[in-house]
């Protein structure tokens, strides 16, 4: 299987650096990154995407718009929401989202928040020491 390509769309680009050290450190996922959803389109190219991490607060006052545009974008893929406001879970479902990811997060434990959240079952654990 090839690796996981993860969209990742924050505005804070030191969030997005954080996730793409720790991709780098526990799996063989690419990381795509994008400062909005309006650029999530040119970020991702013409590659398939496995999965959004969306910051709330970059979503605007539409998340559900923003949710929508997203999955248009990616061919479905799903969406996890990365934020610091975190929603019930009655909110995610009316989103659409897959689930969500709480900021400040668990940097090593992100891969396997993500799997979890998508039943990945191929990914067990750091692929390096």
């Amino acid at each position: 299987m090839s690796a996981r390509r993860i969209l990742v769309i924050d505005d804070q680009p030191e969030v997005v650096d954080v996730v793409r050290v720790a991709f780098e450190v526990t799996t063989d996922w690419v990381i795509v990154a994008s400062l909005s959803v309006d650029d999530a389109a040119a970020a991702a190219g013409d590659a398939a995407i496995d999965a959004s991490l969306l910051d709330l607060s970059v979503a605007g006052r539409d998340p559900r718009a923003a949710v929508t545009r997203l999955g248009r974008l990616t061919a479905a893929a799903p969406v996890i929401l990365l934020t610091a406001a975190p929603l019930a879970d009655h909110e995610l479902r009316d989103l659409g989202v897959a689930g969500m990811i709480s900021k400040p997060f668990d940097p090593m434990r992100l891969a396997a928040d993500i799997s979890a959240l998508l039943s990945w079952t191929e990914w067990s654990g750091p692929t390096r020491p």
